[in-house]
């Protein structure tokens, strides 16, 4: 029973904070709502839907009104799609107010929202689809973020064996510049790329993306691995 006490505590402290959120929810500023709902989905824990019901009622108004600058949408629909959160009229308002705003985003935060949008949609993408992403990705340097990243490798990894062979290199160039180039889903793809060699079906071009996409993975390797020791040292 004493090993119950700190969850107790926690869950208890939670819905203190998620009731105090909705209390405020009327009083919220468009940077209130994007900080707020960026930290429920960063900390990976959600205050409920009464309570974002209440919060993205107010975020409507606010689009409305054109309080959100470019990040604070970004971050809004960002925060939305982590916590598995819909609610069409908040979406259709931010919409609209992205489209009235697109100039002022930069391309990570378009690149940043429009992986999201598709995260959705993942288990009907095609493998051109998720070439196209994966190496639109890796040229903007934008990382989907872990759980993001979790919805769209089943569903592809599902897919490699129909993926051409230009679509093989381009996801292996684009998971090797985000950072993801020693993960499984890269060894996977890596491990049919000899079959399309011995075909003759990878010409030197894809051949050179293919050996950035490999550098890149063992940099990357190599920067968590001198991370982990220096974290280790202190």
């Amino acid at each position: 029973m004493p090993a119950l006490l700190p969850i107790a505590g926690g869950l208890y402290a939670h819905q203190a904070y998620a009731t105090r959120t909705q209390e405020l929810a009327p009083e919220l500023n468009a940077r209130d709502i994007s900080q707020l709902l960026h930290g429920y989905s960063t900390l990976g824990v959600t205050p409920g839907v009464p309570v974002l019901d209440m919060v993205g009622f107010r975020a409507t108004h606010l689009l409305t009104l054109g309080d959100f600058e470019p990040q604070g949408i970004s971050m809004l629909l960002t925060a939305c799609a982590e916590l598995r959160y819909s609610n069409h009229q908040l979406m259709t308002s931010s919409a609209q107010a992205l489209l009235g705003r697109l100039p002022d985003f930069t391309p990570q935060e378009v690149m940043s929202l429009a992986v999201r949008t598709l995260a959705d949609r993942a288990p009907s993408l095609l493998p051109a689809d998720f070439a196209t992403i994966f190496y639109t990705l890796g040229t903007f340097g934008v990382h989907p973020g872990p759980r993001l990243m979790g919805l769209l490798t089943p569903p592809l990894t599902r897919l490699l064996p129909r993926c051409k062979p230009a679509e093989l290199c381009n996801l292996y160039w684009g998971l090797g510049l985000i950072g993801e180039g020693s993960q499984q889903l890269a060894a996977s793809i890596a491990a049919l790329l000899p079959d399309c060699y011995a075909m003759d079906q990878l010409p030197d071009s894809l051949l050179r993306q293919v050996f950035q996409g490999f550098l890149c993975a063992k940099m990357s390797a190599a920067a968590a691995q001198e991370q982990a020791a220096t974290s280790g040292s202190k």
